[in-house]
Formats: structure tokens, sequence, C-alpha cells
């Protein structure tokens, strides 16, 4: 990708527009692989087709970077926020409790300490009740003794200092924002509000057959009683996870997450050529890639757009508007970002340049050649 004069290829941006929007909110295209829905009634809703790119909040508003943050991420009150902001969805993490209730909250576990000790509490193995008291925020009696919540790993301010001890994750809107659960994000989040909904596994193996079972039950349960005409959609790093939901249900789009981690157990998740084989072959409806590793694969983002399907991405430079920009360009149509405004400013610029604009930009001399994804 070209930068020209601190502009990306606009008049690229302008090129796809149309024809990826229109193919990314209409029926599933004839050349996708056999499993494709007949249907063809799987739509992304929400957002205005003039727009390049649909803007999508992390973890509602934001992800927590540091320990005591205004807004607890995965609450209702982030997506609300994350609506008022100006994203057209928002992304949470679904996790399920012992008693079967689909909660948001991003780990697999709930870490604590217990005086000097730390302690893990897998979510699956927590009732309702239990998660909620151990994710207050604040100080809380549980089993007899006092727990504080931390987050493992360590934030991102302790990464180049000399401390070990993990910080007390206590945002200062805890009292208003606890944990939700998918029942209360559907019954209180503003009804124009997307969802984009992440399935979560452990990442490190590969689910059972049994623990998937319960999980997408559990939640399927929730949206199918919830839902209420809200644009969704799915998403998973758990590429048995994205066939089997696409099986249960057709109505909501699915989409699947890789992160091109090489060393991976799982073959499927350890590049975007991987991801797209996996898409075209079973009828997914897209892809949300790690931007880290998007540049290097630019002829797997071509393919993706030759088939119609949309590619969402996340990461850091999702906060970076000249990258942004880099990647709607290539054809991401999706951004999956912790900064909505400078999203919402990027996409509205983009969106507003005219044809002859886009034409001076390109005919400019370009001041710099990339010739992989640049680090951020």
């Amino acid at each position: 990708q070209r930068c020209f004069k601190g502009h990306c290829r606009v008049s690229s941006v302008k090129m796809y527009r149309n024809s990826l929007l229109e193919r990314m909110y209409s029926s599933v295209d004839p050349e996708r692989g056999t499993g494709a829905s007949s249907s063809g009634q799987r739509r992304i809703l929400g957002a205005s087709t003039s727009q390049c790119a649909v803007l999508i909040g992390h973890r509602g508003l934001k992800m927590n970077h540091q320990p005591d943050e205004a807004i607890r991420e995965n609450t209702v009150r982030s997506l609300i926020e994350c609506h008022r902001a100006g994203a057209t969805y928002a992304e949470f993490d679904i996790q399920v409790t012992a008693d079967g209730v689909p909660v948001l909250w991003h780990d697999d576990q709930v870490v604590t300490t217990n005086g000097d000790r730390e302690v893990f509490h897998e979510v699956s193995e927590l009732s309702l009740q239990a998660f909620r008291t151990l994710t207050s925020g604040c100080p809380v009696e549980f089993e007899g003794r006092v727990h504080q919540l931390v987050r493992n790993p360590r934030f991102e301010c302790q990464k180049n200092t000399q401390s070990t001890r993990p910080l007390p994750w206590t945002c200062k809107g805890d009292a208003s924002g606890m944990s939700a659960t998918l029942q209360e994000a559907f019954e209180q989040a503003p009804p124009e509000l997307g969802f984009n909904i992440e399935l979560k596994f452990d990442s490190k193996r590969v689910s059972s057959a049994v623990e998937r079972a319960f999980h997408l039950s559990s939640t399927l349960r929730v949206v199918k009683a919830y839902a209420s005409g809200r644009p969704m959609l799915f998403s998973s790093f758990d590429v048995d996870a994205c066939l089997e939901v696409r099986g249960l249900q057709e109505e909501h789009p699915v989409f699947m997450l890789t992160c091109m981690e090489k060393e991976h157990p799982d073959p499927r998740r350890r590049s975007l050529h991987a991801a797209v084989v996996v898409a075209l072959a079973f009828g997914l409806d897209g892809i949300v890639a790690d931007n880290s590793h998007l540049f290097k694969e630019l002829a797997q983002v071509e393919r993706l757009r030759n088939a119609g399907l949309p590619l969402f991405s996340y990461g850091p430079a999702n906060c970076n508007s000249v990258l942004v920009s880099m990647q709607i360009a290539a054809g991401v149509s999706g951004i999956i970002t912790d900064d909505i405004g400078i999203c919402v400013n990027t996409i509205s610029i983009l969106d507003g340049f005219t044809t002859q604009e886009a034409r001076k930009i390109e005919s400019s001399e370009p001041v710099e050649e990339w010739t992989e994804y640049p680090a951020v």
C-alpha cells in the first residue's frame, strides 16, 4: 500500500466502497462453498452502506488498558457509551457460568488476590452469583477469605516496570457498571446498537464437543429469547464452534476469528489463508483478523473481496487513523477499535472525499512505500 502525503490511497476506498458493502449487506455469494446457506437471508444490519467500513467498539467502549479506568469493559454501561461515541456495533466476549448463564467476560478465568496469593477461578466453574461477587472490583469475602479482582496478564502500565504484584482492577464506574449477563445486554443496550458476540473458549487447546454444546446452547437460548431483531453476528477463534453455530442457526452471520498464531495446535488458526479456506468451504459469512499480519497476506484479502466475504480487523493499529485508512483501502470492511472517536473521524473523512479529491491524491507522488505492515 502506498502512502500519499499522509493519506492512504483514498481512491481505492472510493472504488471498493460501494461494491464491498453492497456485497456485505446482501445475500450469500454463489461462488462460496457448498456449506453456504441457500436461504440467502443472513445479513449484517445496522450500518449505512454509504460508509466505507463498519465501526465496532472493542469490548464495548474500549478494552481496559489501565487498572482504574472510568468504565469497565464488557459491561452494559460500556455498551451504552460505545453507542454514544458513534460505533455501529459493539464487540464483546461471552463466557458461560457453571449454572448456564452467558456473561460478558473476556478471560477464561477470574483472577483475584488473597493476601499475597493469586487465585485463578475458572468462569465455567463459578455460579453467576459467585462470578458477580468476584468481579465487583471491590474487596469481597468469598469462601471465608477476602479477595480483590486483578488482571492476568498484567496491565500495560506494568510491562516495563520491575513490579510483579498485580494491581487491583478497580474501575471508577464500578458502582454503576457491574458485570453483565447477555440477557441484560439485550435488555438494556440501545436497540439500534449491533452486537458482535464473540464466543469464548480456551485459546490454548482444542475445545471438546461437550463444552461447545453447553456454551452454544446456553448462548443461543438467550439470543432466541431476547434478540428482538437487533443487528448481530457471532464470531469465535474456535473453528469448530463457528461451524457448529452456523449449523444451529441461520439467521445471524458467523465470522471466524484468527490471530494467525503459527504454533497453534489447530492448523486452521495459523494463517489468514487457512481461515479463508475454512470460510469458503463451510459457508461462513466473514473473517475477523489480527491486523498486524494482514499486509503480509494481501492476496488473501483480495480473495475474500472477490468472494464477497467481509473482512474485519482488530489490534492496536486500529487506534491510528493512517493505519485504519490503509486497511480500508486494502479491503478491510470492519474496524474493531479501542478508540471510537479517532475511527469515527477517519471514516467520516474517507466517506467525504469527492471523486475529484481522490484523483488529486491518486496523482500525487508517493512519499513512502509499505512492503509489509508497519510497526505500531
